[in-house]
């Protein structure tokens, strides 16, 4: 009977160890998450970066893109990293695809959750992932 006592508790201990890192290899949404909070935990805030979003990714348009238009002509904020959460880079506008201070990256991707994590300044016009915290020192225009 001792025997069958500590198999099962092995069995269990086993499974608490091994659940995690099967959800984590098999559920995109729960790499997504681990990543941001990664990023979250271990990146600062970079105070002249601002991520963009419109339209969960769908456009550049509305009043993202009235801010980022009125900013990138704004010689206060040359220095500024604007980066843009787009789905298809075919939307943007050529006057904006090779400048070095303009980046793109693809919504719930790895690179746009680093900059969820550390982008000071977020501006969009629906809503942020439901993962997304919001860090000390930061600031939200929605």
């Amino acid at each position: 009977m001792k025997k069958k006592k500590k198999a099962k508790i092995l069995k269990r201990k086993i499974k608490f160890i091994l659940d995690p890192l099967k959800r984590y290899r098999n559920d995109k949404e729960f790499r997504m998450r681990a990543s941001y909070t990664k990023y979250l935990s271990k990146k600062k805030i970079r105070n002249n970066t601002i991520l963009y979003e419109a339209y969960h990714g769908q456009s550049m348009t509305g009043n993202p893109y009235a801010v980022f238009k009125y900013l990138i002509k704004n010689p206060k904020y040359r220095s500024f990293t604007h980066v843009w959460a787009i789905n298809d880079k075919s939307v943007v506008p050529s006057e904006y695809q090779n400048k070095s201070n303009i980046y793109f990256v693809e919504p719930r991707s790895k690179q746009y959750n680093k900059y969820l994590a550390t982008a000071k300044y977020l501006i969009n016009d629906t809503t942020f992932p439901y993962y997304f915290q919001k860090k000390k020192k930061r600031t939200d225009l929605c």
